[in-house]
């Protein structure tokens, strides 16, 4: 028996359990993007137990499958998780109440929109919420020839090319997604205390580009020479709209 083809799924009601154990982020670091750790390797286990889970950001993660982080660390960070124990981690979040939440980019706001950028109908990005009206990440993440090459699920970590090089950095209330080859795919600066993000990212699909800046927001359907097919806004804010900025290859 192949045990990794024949792995289950880890049901949603336990990572629920995991994430709220953790204080939604990394037990040893506090990252919000997590991925689900066995502290007992699941081939020996052969099962998924809540007492046996711990959330990881990518980084510990590979070094807890490789002993540098030992099983007796792994059960001490389970018992008191990095976010416990911080004073500025305020009612256990990392973005922010999701009703309540601003996200701003440059003179662009987007409040209470799940699906701020969307291609067809796939998000690129989008932010949902929790069963206690946190907000959560969501996005995906293409390379050139339309492959899903890693993607955020409700802050879940998840990649499909496992030779694709990520850096993934967290800290004082900044996420910053690049890859290897230095590209910024997705920046998040929070500011829980007065309810808003700054997003700075760089997302494609099916030819359709989105470059989000500080400044403004540049979109178009050709990411290679975006001055034939682009637009830009700014000074715009949505407010309880289920999509943001759509593009559509079909009217192309």
């Amino acid at each position: 028996m192949n045990i990794k083809e024949e792995r289950p799924p880890i049901k949603s009601e336990m990572k629920r359990a995991i994430r709220k154990e953790a204080h939604y982020g990394c037990v040893k670091c506090g990252n919000p993007i997590i991925e689900y750790h066995h502290i007992e390797p699941y081939h020996e286990v052969l099962c998924h137990e809540v007492e046996n889970l711990i959330a990881l950001c990518p980084t510990h993660h590979y070094k807890a499958d490789r002993g540098m982080i030992s099983k007796q660390q792994l059960y001490q960070l389970k018992k008191k998780p990095f976010n416990s124990v911080q004073d500025n981690i305020k009612d256990d979040v990392f973005i922010g109440n999701y009703d309540n939440l601003e996200f701003k980019t440059g003179p662009t706001s987007f409040i209470r929109t799940p699906n701020l950028f969307v291609v067809d109908n796939v998000p690129l990005i989008s932010v949902t919420k929790d069963e206690s009206n946190n907000a959560v990440i969501n996005a995906k993440f293409f390379d050139s020839s339309l492959n899903l090459i890693a993607e955020i699920q409700n802050n879940e970590w998840i990649t499909y090319l496992k030779e694709e090089i990520w850096d993934i950095q967290y800290a004082g209330g900044k996420l910053k997604i690049n890859s290897g080859k230095g590209v910024i795919f997705l920046e998040f600066l929070a500011k829980p205390e007065n309810n808003y993000v700054e997003l700075r990212a760089n997302m494609y699909y099916k030819n359709c580009f989105f470059n989000i800046t500080p400044s403004k927001i540049t979109y178009g359907f050709d990411k290679d020479n975006p001055k034939d097919f682009s637009g830009m806004m700014l000074g715009v804010t949505m407010v309880d709209c289920m999509n943001g900025i759509v593009l559509l290859t079909s009217e192309l």
